[in-house]
């Protein structure tokens, strides 16, 4: 993306992404080590990410909990959920990241204790659902249920494009 708005020679403006203070518009590459600085300074830890991590996984469970993909979608934007998984492509494709101790151990904890904090919620989440009947307005289970619970249909092939987008990115 970053490529094509340099080749539309889109000017710079308000709430661009910079990273390490160099603008996304800039020709100028970032170098080997300086990218793998990036990805090391991806994380979940801290109060924000938790807090953006607990109201995606909120905002995903009424949205599968109403019927609504809109909802889904909006949740999987404000999700720090991708930092582990970005951690964990640049670690199998980067031999000096691979190399370093612990960074894919720590990439792999941070994503199984991310996931888990998104299903904790959802856990907590269904019985007030059920308490308050939205089960019984929305008719559960509701399409959005349906359509993620289906492994040959939707889990495998989604679990493939997962991973090679993952590695594209990488």
């Amino acid at each position: 993306l970053i490529s094509a708005a340099q080749d539309l020679s889109l000017e710079e403006g308000g709430g661009s992404l910079c990273v390490l203070g160099r603008s996304p518009f800039s020709k100028e590459k970032l170098s080997n080590q300086e990218l793998r600085q990036v990805v090391r300074r991806q994380t979940i830890r801290g109060l924000t990410a938790w807090c953006n991590l607990l109201v995606a996984a909120g905002m995903a469970a009424v949205g599968l909990a109403i019927n609504s993909s809109a909802t889904v979608v909006a949740s999987m934007l404000i999700s720090p959920l991708m930092s582990p998984i970005i951690q964990l492509s640049f670690a199998m494709i980067d031999s000096v990241l691979r190399s370093e101790g612990g960074f894919m151990t720590n990439a792999f904890r941070d994503f199984f204790v991310a996931t888990l904090g998104c299903v904790c919620v959802g856990l907590l989440l269904c019985p007030a659902f059920v308490w308050a009947e939205v089960d019984r307005s929305w008719s559960w289970p509701t399409e959005e249920m349906e359509s993620r619970t289906h492994v040959y249909r939707t889990l495998m092939p989604g679990t493939v494009i997962s991973v090679i987008s993952g590695i594209g990115v990488a």
